[in-house]
């Protein structure tokens, strides 16, 4: 069985700040994949990405909206080829709740 995800579940993908636009690229190993990628998927299937941020291609790309506490998000997504499947549960913190005034 191949094994898409180079990080076990329940890692943190990255701390990021509201409000500032950023790419984080999935920990994919795409050496399992064959030439023709276009059969190769990766779907979120569960929790929640921050809001403002997208899953796109091989990875999660946006501006993380305002938080008013730091914030983790957890979340669930499918690497699939052919008929082979692999899940894990990935996690993103947003920081950057503003001084009350």
């Amino acid at each position: 069985m191949a094994v898409f995800w180079t990080q076990f579940s329940g890692q943190t993908l990255g701390t990021l700040v509201e409000g500032v636009s950023t790419t984080v690229d999935l920990p994919l190993d795409l050496s399992v994949v064959a030439d023709d990628s276009t059969l190769y998927t990766v779907t979120h299937i569960s929790g929640e990405l921050p809001l403002g941020m997208v899953l796109q291609d091989n990875s999660i790309t946006g501006t993380p909206r305002e938080v008013s506490r730091d914030t983790e998000y957890k979340f669930v997504l499918r690497a699939t080829y052919n008929s082979t499947i692999n899940d894990r549960t990935f996690i993103i913190k947003v920081t950057g709740p503003d001084t009350p005034t």
